[in-house]
C-alpha cells in the first residue's frame, strides 16, 4: 500500500471526506492565516499550502465540541470552532455560512 503521507495534500483531498482552504485564527493574535484543510476519517489536518505533503498539524476530531460561532461575535467572518477541555480552541473562518454548516456536519459525523 502506498504511504499516505507522501502524497501532496491536493491529491489526498480527492478521497477525503471534506477539504478546502479555510482561514485559521492564530493563537496569540487576532490574525488569520489561509491553510488547506483535509478531513480524513476522524482526523482533521491542515497544510500551509495544498502542494505540501506533510501536515502542519493533525488533530483527532473525536471528543471535541464542534459548532458555528454565533453571528457577530467575530467581525465580518463566518466561523466554526473545535474545542476540547484542556486544549486550545481552533477557530476556522469559511467563505460563507453554507460552508461553515457543511464542515460542522462532516466534523460532527465523526
Amino acid at each position: 500500500a502506498e504511504y499516505m503521507g507522501r502524497r501532496p495534500a491536493i491529491e489526498r483531498a480527492e478521497t477525503a471526506t471534506m477539504s478546502g482552504h479555510l482561514l485559521k485564527r492564530q493563537e496569540k493574535k487576532d490574525a488569520w492565516n489561509s491553510r488547506f484543510f483535509i478531513l480524513e476519517d476522524d482526523v482533521l489536518m491542515y497544510f500551509g499550502k495544498d502542494k505540501e505533503n506533510k501536515p502542519s498539524e493533525s488533530l483527532s476530531v473525536g471528543g471535541r465540541t464542534v459548532g458555528a460561532v454565533p453571528d457577530g461575535l467575530i467581525e465580518g467572518k463566518d466561523v466554526l470552532f473545535l474545542e476540547r477541555e484542556g486544549e486550545r480552541t481552533f477557530y476556522l473562518a469559511c467563505p460563507d455560512k453554507a460552508t461553515v454548516q457543511a464542515w460542522v456536519a462532516a466534523l460532527v459525523a465523526h
